[in-house]
């Protein structure tokens, strides 16, 4: 039993070093962020809550040394609690599966390619129409150990249509405190060093594009988070304590840009049924979670 513990955890290794744009990898995650009650844009009178709880899971398997079969799960619910001029509470949500394959070509390249079937839905009578088909390849150039850069492409099956978002990256160890790493448009990332394998902190940069499709009788509309160009954009700080080698706990606090849910009908027009999905006012956000990390720091030594 503990040699095979061993072997898989030494698979999770060999994934972290060939496939993640950062200095760890989450195989568990589990979240939950507050957002307190903010107006709605033109209507003070209304406000809204929300909770977002995420949970995530990845899973290695080596096929030889230059490839690597991956997997995963994650999970995404955003509770509304709107209040005002009526009561409404209702559930937005994601539920993804991930299959891809890394190939290493070279010393100094290597790819990744992954497909993302994914239920987005009100969590009410699901079926078909609940169904996006997504993707993305992501190439790696690595400079030295220490320097990596990445360009790609990711797309989804949008219920508002097709999306497209071209990725640039990088993953650089500045020195032996401070990483900078992520892939624009949707994310970076600054984590500094405060003790040794026990206390990390930093500032995160997220930008959300995603839509979710209400199950309705005449199943016409579906809610687009965020602005249609800028999308929910999310900037925190945060800070990362080890209670073991792997389990880490961590908290956070934010400010959100465009965080709002609007909705709309299948002729992309807005066409709002329900006052929860309009145009709330920009907010403060907290939160924290729970991680099984293993941090890569060796893997950027200059060798």
């Amino acid at each position: 039993m503990r040699k095979a513990i061993f072997i898989y955890f030494s698979l999770i290794f060999v994934f972290c070093q060939n496939a993640k744009a950062q200095p760890f990898v989450d195989v568990v995650n589990l979240q939950c962020n507050y957002f307190p009650k903010t107006q709605y844009i033109g209507n003070s009178n209304n406000q809204n809550s929300l909770i977002l709880t995420n949970g995530s899971l990845f899973l290695p398997l080596k096929l030889n040394p230059k490839n690597i079969f991956v997997v995963g799960l994650d999970f995404n619910r955003t509770g509304f609690n709107y209040s005002g001029d009526t009561t409404i509470n209702t559930v937005l949500g994601t539920t993804s599966f991930q299959v891809g394959l890394v190939k290493q070509f070279s010393s100094k390249f290597k790819a990744m390619m992954v497909a993302v079937p994914k239920i987005a839905t009100d969590f009410k009578d699901i079926d078909n129409r609940d169904f996006q088909m997504g993707g993305a390849l992501l190439l790696t150039y690595i400079k030295k150990n220490s320097l990596k850069f990445k360009l790609g492409l990711y797309y989804n099956r949008e219920f508002f249509g097709n999306y497209f978002m071209p990725l640039v990256g990088i993953d650089w160890k500045i020195n032996s405190n401070a990483y900078l790493f992520g892939l624009l448009p949707g994310t970076m990332n600054f984590e500094y060093k405060l003790l040794d394998k026990k206390l990390y902190t930093g500032i995160s940069y997220k930008s959300i594009t995603a839509s979710y499709r209400l199950n309705d009788k005449l199943g016409k509309y579906y809610v687009r988070q965020g602005d249609p160009f800028w999308g929910d954009d999310q900037l925190k700080g945060f800070l990362h304590c080890y209670i073991t080698k792997q389990i880490m706990v961590f908290g956070e606090i934010g400010y959100a840009l465009h965080h709002y849910y609007q909705q709309y009908n299948d002729n992309k027009e807005k066409e709002t049924t329900l006052p929860v999905y309009s145009k709330m006012k920009d907010q403060l956000f907290f939160g924290g979670g729970l991680a099984f990390r293993i941090r890569l720091d060796d893997d950027y030594l200059n060798r």
